[in-house]
């Protein structure tokens, strides 16, 4: 089982890396900005509201993957949302419920992106 620390620094790596800084319009200053300003736990709570409902960052990241604009490793934006990262770590879905995983799920596979499970 994973913890919310382990999480926060996963989250941290992934947010820092060059595919993730690539993307059209997308800043992930924001997303390290709220990893590293928050306790591991409130980084739970957060994600967990995001994972219910799509956000700003979200839609700006549908949007680019709409427009077919993909990183320089060719990966669809949608890769670099905090849904698809839960999802597609199973092994952080003991911090959230069921409701949330199925819902952030749900929404990537009705914007056109399969989770890479």
């Amino acid at each position: 089982m994973a913890t919310a620390d382990e999480l926060k620094t996963s989250l941290n790596s992934f947010f820092t890396s060059e595919d993730a800084n690539t993307i059209a319009g997308y800043k992930t200053q924001y997303i390290l900005q709220l990893i590293n300003n928050k306790t591991p736990n409130e980084v739970v709570n957060t994600i967990h509201g995001f994972l219910i409902n799509p956000t700003e960052r979200f839609i700006k990241l549908f949007e680019a993957s709409k427009k077919h604009i993909k990183t320089k490793n060719g990966l669809d934006p949608l890769k670099f949302s905090l849904e698809a990262y839960i999802v597609e770590n199973p092994k952080f879905h003991n911090l959230f419920n069921d409701n949330a995983i199925n819902k952030a799920k749900e929404r990537l596979v009705q914007c056109g992106y399969t989770p890479q499970i």
